[in-house]
């Protein structure tokens, strides 16, 4: 649990506290909202002190076990079992592998002031591989070390706990307690035959409904070190009973969806409902559902003869821009029984030969204007690879089709769990990984979409086809679009990329449902467009002040879409009803019909509400694992620890996808973001998470967008700072002076940033993502005068940052 050597002195106890500061946990996330981020939960002011208190008594039968379990340990101390069980609570809270709290002995003296305080220092990578009785020992041993306790006024007040446990044998008023924000009080009273826990807290910085959900923890937390002392810690539950119950039921997400159609058959009911309905809108060229269909069915048959041979669930690439003959190529693939690749023209050949290799193609759907390049791609190494014309093949199938019978779809025997597409994530962070998807997990969650956006009445929407080709908002427009008998309007790339005729597009083409980024849909003013009914965003957080700048563009309304390609097509809605400005919290809604998700420990035990985990999503959706990468699949996909009777008899919840997010469940049932695990810092033992701050700083007026990001200084890994990078609406002089200024008066002086780099554009990456690798570089000193914008790697201006998306 710590080193042979144990410290004797304060100064000794305070270096080796700040050692494991970069793996220490906090409790940041159990204050009220208007403080996180502000204080750290530290006993380093004077001025903060406990206000109220809330108590459990263990007795009766409770206390007996207790007591006899204590006896059988070899007469270990209650302190030590108290000690154990708040470290393991600290630990659940905290979210970080160390924990740090104060020992007060005050069962030896009448005043806490001259009470011996020992610091303890539990490393839960160690701990949790011991049994409950054998960790409750080690600290029983410990806290026997009478060398290593100091003096309250050496080490108290000096910023070093997150809490304070106080063992004594009488009650404690208030008044007697040391200067701290959390104290607990463990009082063993024998005589009653009952053990008191109190929790005393400040008021104003903790909520009492928070302090209740704590102190429920701690119960069943406690019995757990009592009562199953041959039991490892790593197998004790940190959510209290009911709090499991409560998780359940949010869960409960079960529901009927159309489970024997396939993908092409919710359009295909659509064609025999509308069949003369405008189906796809592109440039000129205007399809209704029938002619859709019998393209693509034209398209089927071709695939299935002599030109290609597809087999059932065979991958096919589509090497396209944004078109209707996208639209036909898809639903044709699908029709004859196989599946998609999606490929971007504007990918580097290296990329496009990757994913033939990775994938095997035998075939690629392309145009006139991209084969030539294909080909090029393709070279002597792919030759054997079929590059499909599109428009020769319509043709010659149009032309062929004299009795009508090749616009009639293939008769085949398909499965609703067929293959129905495989598409690349994480290409600009290292080798892409191929993620397959199914017609059933994706027919569930369209049709729930349909349902909650309102899509159902055909022929009342016009849906932007506004997403690359490669990205599953693309298929997600396309389809919600076409099986509600719905017109799917194609977004010239030309249109895409201009913040003045994109608004008049809208207009011009009526579009009601709009779906992208928030970094994209920021530029662009569609106050006017009174055609639209709503905005649907996806891949980005949207921040308190990004809902408020869109509500300065838009006043309909706004759903936040919280999506991952390893999992359902989307996992979770959070919707934002016309004039809705402000929002209390990060939270990102709950998950669609029958997709679960769990905030578990680093354990993969579930957490309390309110404590911070990481988020795992299961249920209907879950990919099966990456293409050809089995050792990234056994990391990211596991097996479902909580997967109920009834799952495991229906075959379904089987597995959990590790999504990297931190997260945390609200008391509302609602899951909040916390940002990702592989961007969390820790500096000095507190949390920082760089959402945060850029959250803070785009509270500034002025300031449009900001990224903050840790550059390490000369003394490497140790030695890391904050920078932030922002941008500014047209005509604002903000200097790095004044947004330093504001956060200073914001944020604990931990998480201002030591630099805040004012650009002219911030780079992202082909998903319409932050760029993290291309921020430049810059001098950790501050300059003495507010400079002007830094330029960045991408094209400057709006245009330059849409380009890259």
């Amino acid at each position: 649990m710590m080193s042979a050597r144990y410290p004797r002195t304060a100064a000794e106890w305070t270096t080796r506290i700040q050692g494991v500061s970069s793996e220490r946990c906090d409790l940041e996330m159990l204050l009220k909202d208007e403080w996180r981020n502000r204080i750290a939960v530290r006993d380093d002011d004077p001025g903060v002190r406990a206000t109220r208190q809330r108590d459990i008594v263990v007795d009766g039968r409770e206390y007996t076990a207790l007591k006899d379990a204590l006896r059988a340990a070899d007469g270990v101390s209650a302190g030590a079992l108290a000690l154990a069980s708040l470290h393991s609570v600290m630990r659940a809270y905290g979210h970080g592998e160390q924990t740090v709290a104060a020992f007060v002995d005050a069962t030896a003296t009448a005043e806490l002031k001259t009470a011996a305080v020992l610091p303890v220092i539990v490393d839960h990578i160690e701990h949790t591989r011991l049994t409950c009785a054998e960790a409750i020992r080690e600290l029983d041993e410990t806290l026997r070390r009478k060398d290593s306790y100091t003096r309250a006024d050496e080490v108290l007040q000096r910023g070093l706990f997150d809490a304070l446990l106080v063992l004594a044998e009488r009650e404690v008023a208030l008044s007697e307690l040391p200067s701290a924000p959390l104290v607990m009080v463990v009082r063993d009273d024998a005589a009653r035959g009952r053990l008191c826990w109190t929790m005393a807290y400040a008021g104003e910085l903790f909520e009492d409904t928070t302090v209740a959900g704590v102190l429920e923890v701690v119960r069943e937390v406690l019995g757990q070190y009592a009562g199953r002392p041959g039991d490892r810690v790593a197998e004790i539950e940190l959510a209290s009973r009911e709090q499991r119950e409560r998780l359940q039921r949010w869960n409960a997400t079960d529901g009927d969806f159309p489970a024997d159609q396939r993908l092409n058959d919710l359009v295909e009911a659509a064609v025999r409902r509308s069949p003369d309905r405008e189906a796809v809108v592109f440039g000129t060229q205007r399809l209704t559902y029938r002619e859709v269909d019998a393209r693509a069915n034209r398209f089927a048959h071709w695939l299935l003869g002599p030109g290609l041979g597809v087999r059932s669930q065979q991958l096919v690439g589509i090497f396209l821009d944004k078109s209707d003959l996208g639209v036909v190529a898809t639903l044709g693939i699908w029709k004859a029984g196989a599946a998609y690749v999606p490929i971007d023209p504007a990918y580097p050949a290296e990329r496009v030969r990757f994913a033939v290799g990775d994938t095997g193609l035998r075939g690629i759907v392309t145009n006139r204007h991209h084969a030539g390049r294909l080909r090029e791609i393709l070279g002597a190494e792919h030759a054997d690879v079929t590059v499909v014309e599109i428009e020769s093949v319509l043709d010659e199938q149009a032309a062929a089709d004299t009795d009508g019978l090749l616009s009639v779809k293939p008769e085949l025997a398909l499965g609703v769990r067929d293959l129905a597409y495989l598409t690349y994530t994480s290409g600009t962070t290292g080798v892409p990984k191929g993620v397959p998807k199914y017609h059933d997990s994706v027919v569930n969650s369209i049709t729930d979409l349909s349902e909650r956006y309102d899509m159902r009445r055909p022929g009342t929407e016009r849906v932007a086809l506004f997403a690359s080709y490669v990205f599953e908002p693309h298929l997600r427009q396309t389809l919600i679009a076409l099986i509600n008998g719905q017109t799917l309007v194609v977004v010239p790339e030309e249109v895409r990329l201009d913040p003045d005729r994109f608004p008049a597009y809208i207009e011009e083409h009526g579009v009601t449902y709009l779906n992208a980024t928030g970094s994209v849909l920021q530029h662009f003013d569609l106050r006017r467009r009174t055609s639209l009914k709503r905005l649907l965003l996806v891949g980005e957080e949207l921040t308190a002040a990004g809902l408020r700048q869109l509500r300065e563009r838009f006043s309909g309304r706004i759903v936040n879409e919280y999506a991952f390609t390893e999992a359902a097509f989307v996992t979770a809605v959070k919707k934002f009803a016309p004039g809705v400005t402000e929002r209390a919290d990060r939270s990102i809604g709950r998950p669609v019909r029958n997709v679960k998700w769990y905030v578990l420990s680093q354990d993969l035990k579930r957490l309390p509400v309110g404590a911070i985990g990481e988020l795992y999503i299961g249920g209907c959706g879950v990919a099966p694992g990456y293409l050809n990468r089995d050792d990234l699949t056994a990391e990211r996909f596991l097996t479902n620890p909580y997967a109920s009777e009834q799952d495991r008899a229906r075959g379904t919840n089987a597995r959990i996808y590790r999504t990297g997010d931190l997260a945390r469940m609200l008391p509302s049932g609602e899951v909040e973001f916390m940002g990702r695990s592989d961007f969390q810092l820790k500096l000095n033992g507190v949390r920082v998470e760089p959402g945060e701050i850029e959250a803070q700083a785009t509270e500034y007026a002025g300031v449009r967008k900001c990224v903050v990001i840790a550059r390490e200084g000369a003394g490497g890994g140790s030695d890391r700072h904050l920078v932030g990078y922002y941008l500014t609406e047209p005509g604002a002089g903000v200097t790095e002076a004044e947004l330093l200024s504001f956060l200073e008066r914001r944020l604990i002086r931990i998480m201002v940033p030591a630099r805040m780099v004012r650009l002219e554009s911030i780079p992202v990456n082909v998903n319409g993502k932050v760029d993290w690798r291309a921020l430049p570089e810059v001098d950790l000193a501050r300059p003495d005068t507010g400079g002007g914008a830094v330029g960045s790697t991408t094209t400057g201006g709006v245009r330059g940052e849409l380009r890259e998306i």
